[in-house]
């Protein structure tokens, strides 16, 4: 399961506005809810904040991977943010966050969820990708970017 394969270009977002995890979850979850791929928006972001309140998915390395269970989406349904300048995220080595990555999974599917979470985690542990990915200026560049390291 690759990365740029579960986004669209419609659901990257780059330059967040958001400044700590609920606001960029909330913005994430927007991009998904105006893109036609969520429709309960409110849910949606209890999910991924109550999942928040548990521990934080600020994994290190200038990366979050929020994520919730949300028996309303179809299939596994994500969202890319990169803040250039870095935002709050609780983050496990209590540094700024550039790169967010969203997942929606329904809860009776838990397999895809989990080899997204996985693949996310490999691709963005790979030489300079960070880098590269944070300084992307565009949505399609964001997902050539992606697409080109996974290729």
């Amino acid at each position: 399961m690759s990365v740029h394969e579960l986004l669209d270009v419609n659901c990257i977002k780059i330059g967040l506005e958001g400044q700590d995890t609920e606001e960029i979850v909330a913005e994430l979850v927007e991009l998904l809810v105006k893109t036609g791929k969520l429709d309960d928006r409110d849910a949606a972001i209890e999910c991924v904040l109550e999942r928040e309140a548990k521990s934080s998915t600020g994994i290190g390395g200038g990366l979050a991977v929020p994520h919730g269970k949300l028996d309303s989406v179809p299939k596994l349904t994500v969202a890319l943010g990169i803040a250039e300048d870095g935002v709050e995220f609780d983050s496990i080595d209590h540094k700024p966050v550039y790169v967010v990555l969203l997942m929606l999974a329904r809860a009776d599917q838990p397999g895809p969820h989990i080899l997204a979470l996985r693949e996310a985690s490999t691709l963005m542990g790979m030489p300079q990708f960070f880098d590269r990915l944070v300084h992307c200026r565009t949505p399609r560049e964001a997902l050539d970017t992606i697409r080109a390291e996974e290729e």
